[in-house]
């Protein structure tokens, strides 16, 4: 049977704060607002193909067609790390 999860993800600490008011996810917020351009000339490059994947348990991702550059990829990382259920 699925377990069912209710109510708003909280900060790892015990601090309360909600989630998305992490300075993470505000970073990202922000961001947001000027994505990766990928019809700028060599926005797609071998090299960026091969550097921007990740693998776990099996399964590979590969977001080097994504609007995501390196300067995004570790505010997504810290609010990975970051969450309680």
């Amino acid at each position: 049977m699925a377990r069912v999860i209710s109510g708003a993800m909280r900060l790892k600490g015990g601090s309360g704060a909600a989630w998305s008011d992490s300075p993470a996810v505000l970073k990202l917020r922000e961001m947001a607002k000027t994505p990766y351009d990928l019809t700028a000339k060599d926005a797609i490059t071998p090299g960026r193909l091969e550097s921007m994947k990740a693998s776990a348990c099996g399964l590979s991702l590969l977001y080097g067609t994504e609007r995501v550059d390196e300067a995004t990829v570790t505010p997504r990382r810290r609010c990975s790390q970051m969450h309680v259920l």
